[in-house]
C-alpha cells in the first residue's frame, strides 16, 4: 500500500537547478517565452480555481495539501534552502519542457512582513524579478509572484483593457497585469482570501522623462490619508531623498496610476476586475513605477518599506508567554521580526530592552503606567518600526520555568520566580503542586531585578514528578507550570 504522506514528502525536494534565490530567478527568467513567442496558454476556469486554492493552501503553510492539488496542473512544488542565507522558500513552477507561460510563485516558509511582491512584466520591466527577490529576502516578506511570459508574447488582445499599450501597441493576453484568465491573477486572488490579506506590491519600470525616480499609487487616483500605505511609502522615500510622486497625493501631478491593473482592481474591490476600475481603495495594493536605478539597486526602497510598513507584534507575559493584559512593574516579551538592536518607546519614554534579537525583545514595563490601553512602539536598528496596543492591568501573574529546591532540617523548600504578581496581596495568593496546597512564605518583588517577583514555599510532603504547579492570585489562575525531576 502506498504511503501517501511519504509520497507527497518526496515531492518536496530541493530545487534541482538552483541553490540560492538569485540563481532561481536567473534560471526562471532564462526560460520565459519572449516577445512574439506565443508562450501563454490560457488555462480552463476549473484549473484556475484549482490553482487559486493551491496557492491559498501554500500561503497558509499547508504544503502537503498544496502539492496534492498542483500535480494535475502540470506544476511542481519544490523546496529551496538558500545556501547563502539559509532561508527556506517553497517554489511553485511549471516544468520548463511543458510550460504554458503561467508563472512562478515563491512563498517564504517563515516571514516577518505580510507583503507579497508581484512582477507581472518580468522581461519587459528589466530587473523587476531580481528586485522582487531582493525585497522578499531583505524584508523577510511573504511571497514573490513572477508572471510566465514577456508581456508581448502573444498576438491576441486581452478583453480587459481596450487601450493602446506603449510596450506592445495594444494589451495582450500574455500581459499578466491586464488579463484575469491566467494563474497570476488567481494567485493574487488567493492572497485576498487570507484571514489577514497582505499588502500586495506590483513592481514596474519606466523611463519617462516627465516622472521622477519613483511614481506610486494604490491602484486608484483618489486622495489617500496620511496613514495609508501609499502615503507612508511616498513620505519614506522622500525622506531618503528619492524623487517620488504619488497618484494619491493631490499636487504631485503623478501619472501611471495603475487603475487598469487587474490585480489592483481586485484588491480594491471592483465588481469586475477585467472591465471596471475600482470605486475606492482598500489600502492593500501598491503600484510602483521605477527608473532603472531603483530596480538595479533597491536599497532605498527596502529602507522605505522598513519605515513605512509594520511587523506584526505579539506581546506576552515574559514568564508564562501568555497573551492578554499585562501588569505594570512587570517583564514583557515581544515576538516579531527585524527587531535586532531594538528600543522600546512608551509615550515619551525610551526603554532599553534587557534582550533583543531578530525575533524577540524582552523589556520592563514601568511601574507608574496607569491601567488601561497603552501604545508601545518598537524601533529596530534597521529602521523598522512596529506598534501595538497593550492592555495594562494592576496584576497579571505568570511563572518562569526556573525553580530552586532547598532542603533544611525542618523540611524542603521551593523558590519560584514570577512576574506581574507584586501588586496582589499575599493573602490573595495560593500555590498548589499536583493539587496539594503548599505553605506560602513569601510572594513579592525579587530585590535584584526590576519586574522580577519571587515566591518562597515550604513543601507539604514529597513531590511526584512531573509535577503541575498552579498559581492562583485574586481568584484567577496563571498558566500552569510543569516541573520535571531535578
Amino acid at each position: 500500500m502506498v504511503n501517501v504522506a511519504l509520497f507527497l514528502t518526496s515531492l518536496f525536494l530541493q530545487v534541482p537547478d538552483a541553490t540560492t534565490l538569485p540563481a532561481l530567478i536567473t534560471i526562471t527568467k532564462s526560460a520565459l517565452p519572449r516577445s512574439g513567442a506565443e508562450g501563454f496558454k490560457e488555462p480552463s476556469p476549473a484549473d484556475r480555481a484549482r490553482f487559486e486554492e493551491a496557492v491559498l493552501l501554500l500561503l497558509a503553510g499547508r504544503t502537503t495539501e498544496a502539492a496534492s492539488l498542483v500535480t494535475s496542473l502540470n506544476y511542481q512544488l519544490t523546496r529551496l534552502v538558500d545556501a547563502r542565507t539559509r532561508l527556506v522558500y517553497w517554489v511553485l513552477r511549471e516544468p520548463f519542457s511543458s510550460a504554458r507561460g503561467l508563472g512562478t510563485y515563491i512563498v517564504a516558509e517563515s516571514w516577518w512582513r505580510n507583503i507579497v511582491f508581484e512582477a507581472p512584466h518580468p522581461l519587459y520591466d528589466i530587473n523587476t524579478p531580481e528586485q522582487g527577490a531582493t525585497l522578499l529576502e531583505q524584508l523577510r516578506a511573504r511571497a514573490l509572484f513572477i508572471a510566465g511570459t514577456h508581456r508581448c508574447s502573444n498576438a491576441e488582445a486581452t478583453s480587459c483593457t481596450q487601450a493602446t499599450d506603449a510596450a506592445c501597441d495594444y494589451y495582450r493576453v500574455s500581459d499578466a497585469a491586464h488579463n484575469t484568465k491566467g494563474f497570476f491573477q488567481h494567485a493574487h486572488l488567493a492572497t485576498l482570501r487570507l484571514n489577514a490579506p497582505p499588502l500586495t506590491v506590483s513592481l514596474h519600470g519606466n523611463a519617462s522623462a516627465s516622472l521622477p525616480e519613483v511614481s506610486i499609487s494604490d491602484g486608484t487616483s483618489r486622495a489617500a490619508s496620511m496613514n495609508s500605505p501609499v502615503s507612508k511609502l511616498r513620505d519614506a522615500l522622500r525622506a531618503l531623498n528619492i524623487g517620488t510622486v504619488s497618484c494619491n497625493s493631490p499636487g504631485d501631478n503623478a501619472s501611471l496610476c495603475g487603475s487598469t491593473n487587474v490585480q489592483g482592481r481586485a484588491s480594491n474591490g471592483t465588481l469586475d476586475a477585467c472591465l471596471l476600475n475600482a470605486p475606492t481603495s482598500k489600502s492593500t495594493f501598491l503600484h510602483i513605477e521605477q527608473k532603472r536605478g531603483i530596480r538595479d539597486n533597491p536599497t532605498p526602497l527596502i529602507e522605505a518599506f522598513r519605515r513605512a510598513t509594520s511587523i506584526p507584534l505579539t506581546l506576552v507575559n515574559a514568564a508564562s508567554f501568555a497573551t492578554g493584559p499585562v501588569a505594570a512593574d512587570s517583564l514583557v516579551t515581544a515576538f516579531g521580526g527585524d527587531l535586532a538592536g531594538a528600543r522600546v518607546i512608551i509615550g515619551n519614554r525610551t526603554i532599553e530592552p534587557g534582550f533583543a534579537s531578530d525575533t524577540q525583545v524582552n523589556f520592563y514595563l514601568p511601574s507608574d503606567l496607569a491601567p488601561g490601553e497603552t501604545t508601545i512602539r518598537i524601533d529596530s536598528a534597521s529602521g523598522a518600526q512596529a506598534t501595538v496596543n497593550l492592555q495594562v492591568v494592576d496584576a497579571a501573574p505568570g511563572l518562569f520555568n526556573a525553580v530552586q529546591r532547598l532542603s533544611a532540617a525542618d523540611g524542603d523548600y521551593l523558590v519560584l520566580y514570577a512576574t506581574g504578581l507584586r501588586k496582589i496581596p499575599q493573602g490573595a495568593i495560593s500555590i498548589t503542586i499536583n493539587g496539594v496546597q503548599q505553605q506560602l512564605l513569601y510572594a513579592g518583588p525579587q530585590s535584584e531585578f526590576p519586574g522580577l517577583d519571587q515566591i518562597n514555599l515550604k513543601l507539604v510532603g514529597p513531590i511526584q514528578f512531573p509535577a503541575t504547579v498552579l498559581l492562583r492570585a485574586s481568584g484567577k489562575d496563571a498558566p500552569a507550570l510543569t516541573l520535571q525531576q531535578p
